[in-house]
């Protein structure tokens, strides 16, 4: 595991596993904060290019500034013709999405290819549209076609011998005397091409639509073991476990259900659910034969959205029940707690930084003595003055603060203390450079008895007693 995991950004998964954290988990853990507006930002990106959308801005900018220049009074000597102007800011746009295609082509920013394939389409397809303006510009007025013909009546005499070479020249001079025409078909063809192949790619990716793929041509996909990514080899069957599978396809989304489509669990009420149950069995009891059970359903559908649109509109319209009052939705009185969904979410949040091994910790039995020992930090100690120098007899010459060695001199720190899975955070300084963990798992988990002995050196009591006098 540390071979395959060593210099790897992890994160624990949903079985509390250590994993590597992959460009999909990021999509996950970027999915779960959308009631933020700014998740909007870095959505479908890969983790390393969550600020794509940033560089493209500028990259707008830049493009922005360079096409005003054209009618700017900067560029009114040099630019004194609209043949000019229309120049300028064609070869600009040509410029600048050239720049933007081999951006986008290098980088590749999205998790999901189809998304680059698109991505790469509408950029060739802006880049043909500059090119083509400049081509129209360059080749209007009858002049130009007039002086080629002139040119190759000289030269009749000489190309008579090959009528193939001259038939592809007069086929030439014909588009210059008709660019007009020939540049605004071409410009239609590739922007039709461009969001025919837009169309295609959003159709494709959708799963009504690759069902009916894998029905035409006869495969099947698999998911991989890890559950976000689809399975490569086409000729084995992933080497799943079925503990955690059971776990995953079953388990997760029935008690995900449980959760959200509860007003007491989750404090929301689940309008768009009911909008939509009552849409499935309005169309089922209108069907021809339909039974009086679906009819019966359908009048129940419908009485429960009439219902929860009364509650709603009690609640001054809004969805959410107040969080400060979650309690009295549930024990009838004023504690204010949060909803059991909020804290499943939060400790749910934990174990993918903490893992399974902490979590069981905090529920297998343990000494007395050592649960004294963690009551009386919690009671005693957590705050300031805790004495703690960094220097263990478990794993001796490795330290326990974040950046590897401990700059606070007298060693005395704040302690906060993490109930479940129960953790001490040690903070040496006010701005948090000097921070460390000690857990009550894992390999380190003796540290709190050591850290239990430093409250008990002679001196440290006596220091802590001037402290506080």
């Amino acid at each position: 595991m540390y071979d395959k995991l060593h210099g790897k950004a992890v994160i624990f998964n949903d079985e509390g596993k250590l994993v590597e954290y992959t460009d999909e988990i990021f999509l996950i853990e970027v999915k779960k904060q959308s009631d933020s507006p700014f998740t909007t930002m870095y959505k479908g990106f890969e983790r390393r290019w969550a600020n794509y959308k940033v560089i493209v801005m500028k990259l707008k900018l830049f493009q922005l500034v360079l096409t005003t220049l054209a009618t700017s009074v900067v560029m009114e000597p040099y630019l004194n013709t609209p043949a000019l102007q229309g120049t300028f800011g064609a070869v600009v746009c040509l410029v600048s999405m050239s720049i933007f295609l081999t951006f986008s082509c290098k980088a590749n920013p999205y998790v999901d290819h189809i998304n680059d394939k698109m991505e790469m389409i509408s950029k060739i397809t802006l880049i043909i549209t500059p090119t083509l303006v400049f081509l129209a510009i360059f080749m209007q007025g009858a002049s130009i076609g007039k002086h080629f013909i002139f040119v190759f009546e000289r030269s009749i005499d000489y190309v008579y011998i090959v009528p193939i070479l001259t038939l592809f020249i007069y086929f030439i001079f014909y588009i210059f005397l008709l660019s007009d025409l020939v540049v605004s078909w071409l410009m239609n063809i590739s922007s039709f091409l461009g969001n025919g192949f837009m169309i295609w790619l959003t159709i494709s990716a959708m799963a009504c639509c690759q069902t009916k793929l894998k029905q035409f041509s006869g495969n099947l996909a698999f998911s991989s073991p890890d559950g976000f990514t689809p399975h490569m080899d086409p000729e084995t069957i992933p080497d799943w476990d079925l503990d955690v599978e059971r776990k995953r396809r079953i388990w997760k989304p029935f008690w995900d259900k449980i959760m959200n489509k509860n007003v007491l669990l989750s404090g929301e009420y689940d309008l768009k659910g009911a909008k939509a149950t009552d849409k499935a069995c309005k169309a089922a009891a209108k069907k021809k034969g339909a039974t009086n059970v679906q009819r019966l359903s359908a009048a129940v559908a419908a009485n429960k959205l009439k219902e929860m649109e009364d509650r709603i509109e009690q609640n001054g319209g809004k969805r959410f029940l107040k969080e400060e009052n979650a309690s009295q939705y549930l024990f009838n009185d004023t504690t204010p707690i949060p909803y059991p969904l909020k804290r499943f979410e939060t400790e749910l949040s934990k174990l993918r930084t903490r893992g399974f091994d902490a979590f069981e910790s905090g529920t297998l039995p343990m000494p007395a003595i050592e649960f004294d020992m963690r009551m009386k930090f919690q009671s005693m100690f957590e705050g300031p003055d805790v004495y703690c120098n960094d220097k263990w007899t478990t794993d001796a010459g490795i330290s326990a603060v974040k950046d590897g060695s401990l700059t606070k001199s007298n060693g005395f720190c704040r302690m906060e203390v993490d109930p479940y899975p129960y953790c001490l955070n040690l903070y040496w300084d006010g701005s948090g450079h000097d921070y460390a963990e000690v857990p009550s798992w894992g390999e380190h988990k003796f540290r709190l008895q050591e850290l239990w002995n430093m409250q008990c050196i002679p001196d440290v009591i006596r220091m802590k007693h001037v402290r506080v006098f």
